[in-house]
């Protein structure tokens, strides 16, 4: 190896932007270094900045130095090497914490509402939903006789909407009112009780019309979201003796050996699942047709498709978080991102970002990937006293984790992704 590498700097930054002509570096410089010598450019270009910058080489972010990415990615050191530098993603900040009253299974949010209302689901069989301050709006009991194990939020027929899936084997559809009395429950306007096991995923399609379930039984169903009728509360003794309107599938989709424990439905005509059979399937909604199988080593426990790349994230009880490309004919993930020391139990992608990924795992952290540095994440979002089993997104500045701790807690961001 040579004793020093010729760089270009590069950016997409044009108010940052310097000469593209190559500089002379040691091997062995490392970001900092890289920094240093940014900063003696901007002083001879006349530009004033105490920014600090992030570095990436050949797509991918600068974690060692040079000398060894070029080694380890394969690259010649005998031609110049271009260095992109970019300002870096912003630490998050500790939000409120919203204490549950058992096991914190999932948490979701109102799409197309940055930083608004979310819910979230317990294995104390109730759905709570929350103000972002942590003020709690509603709490959605009296109706799963088991675990909570997903929610999923909707917006349909002019109002909010959500459904919870759980180990009862019934999902129930909830219209919830932003303010609620203490003393007045909320009535469920709908049940789906056609599945033989656990329902551990519900995802709805980008319409809000439509949701589709996961379960232990081994399949998926479609179901209608019902009109929700004139009230969503009631007294307790009207509710006592309310039935609430049994909710028919339109179709079942069938094809996993195993257990399905992961679902997401990015697009109208398309869904995917994911399971206990190592297989993620991409299905046509319409015809409930399979129309892909993907397979991996070990048992998927979550599936999330970014709208902003069209990739798939997966996580895994290999410690992994695997990316897939849906578009390309590949036998397995184009990447792995791998830091945790436990299962991961769910991944999720930033509203409106390329690489920003959070991830929960059984090793108590949630952490904040960039998609382009896969061994090494960016930020440890929180630490739970146990086990971390569900993370999401509400927009691009508030990531939120639950899990065995009962604790449901937030990390803020103060300019978005």
């Amino acid at each position: 190896m040579t004793d020093s590498i010729q760089v270009c700097f590069t950016t997409k930054l044009n108010d940052y932007a310097v000469e593209d002509t190559p500089v002379d570096v040691p091997s062995s410089i490392s970001k900092g270094g890289l920094a240093g010598v940014l900063g003696s450019l901007f002083e001879m270009q006349g530009l004033e900045t105490e920014k600090e910058w992030d570095f990436m080489v050949n797509g991918e972010l600068l974690r060692t130095n040079l000398e060894e990415f070029l080694r380890t990615h394969d690259l010649t050191q005998e031609t110049i090497v271009n260095v992109e530098y970019f300002e870096p993603a912003p630490k998050p900040e500790a939000g409120p914490n919203m204490e549950h009253d058992d096991w914190i299974s999932s948490v979701a949010a109102w799409a197309g509402q940055p930083g608004g209302a979310f819910a979230t689901g317990s294995y104390d069989g109730i759905v709570r939903v929350w103000k972002a301050d942590g003020t709690l709006e509603c709490a959605l009991g009296g109706a799963h006789t088991a675990a909570v194990k997903d929610v999923a939020c909707m917006t349909a027929h002019g109002s909010r909407g959500l459904v919870s899936a759980g180990k009862d084997h019934a999902l129930y559809l909830w219209n919830p009112p932003e303010i609620v009395a203490d003393s007045t429950p909320v009535v469920p306007y709908g049940v789906c009780r056609e599945h033989q096991g656990s329902v551990d995923a519900v995802a709805v399609d980008p319409t809000g019309s439509l949701f589709c379930s996961a379960s232990w039984d081994k399949t998926l169903k479609i179901w209608q979201a019902p009109t929700p009728g004139p009230g969503s509360t009631t007294t307790g003794a009207k509710r006592r003796k309310a039935a609430v309107p049994e909710v028919a599938s339109r179709s079942t989709l069938e094809g996993h050996s195993e257990a399905v424990t992961a679902t997401d439905w990015p697009e109208p005509g398309v869904l995917y699942s994911g399971g206990w059979d190592h297989t993620i399937r991409e299905w046509d909604a319409s015809s409930t047709m399979c129309t892909r199988v993907m397979h991996y080593k070990t048992v998927i426990h979550s599936i999330v498709f970014s709208k902003s790349n069209g990739s798939i994230a997966s996580s895994h009880g290999d410690k992994t978080i695997c990316l897939w490309d849906p578009r390309r004919d590949t036998p397995g993930p184009t990447s792995r991102l791998v830091s945790h020391k436990g299962w991961v139990a769910r991944a999720a992608w930033a509203p409106s970002s390329d690489y920003f990924l959070a991830s929960a795992s059984y090793d108590g952290t949630a952490l904040l990937w960039d998609t382009r540095s896969p061994k090494d994440p960016l930020h440890t979002l929180c630490e739970h006293e146990d086990k971390a089993l569900c993370v999401a997104w509400n927009g691009d500045s508030m990531v939120m984790s639950g899990g065995a701790d009962a604790v449901l807690r937030t990390s803020l961001f103060k300019s978005g992704k």
